[in-house]
């Protein structure tokens, strides 16, 4: 559900810290302001586009970053979705994930950590991505990954965890 993995997150925090959640869709957002009210969680919950998130360096502990993506994991409740993959969509894709990584680079604090996240099960826009932004930002290191392939119970999915170490 919108803000799913936000509520999961800010329910490890056990009360302590403050929940900021944006996407750059406004429909998108008020099934997020009603999942959060569901849940009785207070967040901050504002339009922005993770491509030039508006926060200082060095000011956040964590980051989530749910990627757009093809969405290559979710094909059991979406079955078009193979069928309308175009490479070149899923390359303008690619370019958009890079761009929000690299906003929130700066923006986690040392010992902080950003959690890349999509729905797709593809390669390029989970494992290739996480190495070019690891290449690309040596102050992080890969803490944890993990990818869930489609099964009856459950869509396919990825998360990195990228831990700012200096």
């Amino acid at each position: 559900a919108p803000g799913g993995k936000s509520l999961l997150l800010f329910s490890r925090l056990n009360g302590r810290g403050k929940l900021i959640a944006g996407d750059i869709s406004e429909r998108r957002l008020e099934l997020v302001r009603d999942n959060f009210a569901r849940h009785q969680v207070a967040a901050e919950v504002r339009v922005m586009d993770g491509r030039e998130l508006p926060f200082e360096a060095a000011s956040l502990d964590l980051i989530l970053v749910d990627a757009p993506c093809s969405n290559l994991g979710v094909f059991r409740k979406r079955p078009d979705v193979p069928s309308n993959y175009q490479p070149e969509k899923q390359a303008e894709l690619i370019e958009i994930q890079r761009r929000i990584l690299i906003s929130a680079a700066d923006k986690v604090k040392v010992g902080g950590a950003i959690i890349y996240s999509t729905c797709t099960i593809d390669r390029l826009e989970n494992d290739d991505n996480v190495a070019w932004f690891l290449e690309n930002h040596p102050e992080y290191e890969l803490a944890t990954k993990k990818l869930l392939l489609p099964k009856e119970y459950h869509d396919g999915a990825f998360a990195a965890k990228l831990r700012r170490v200096r």
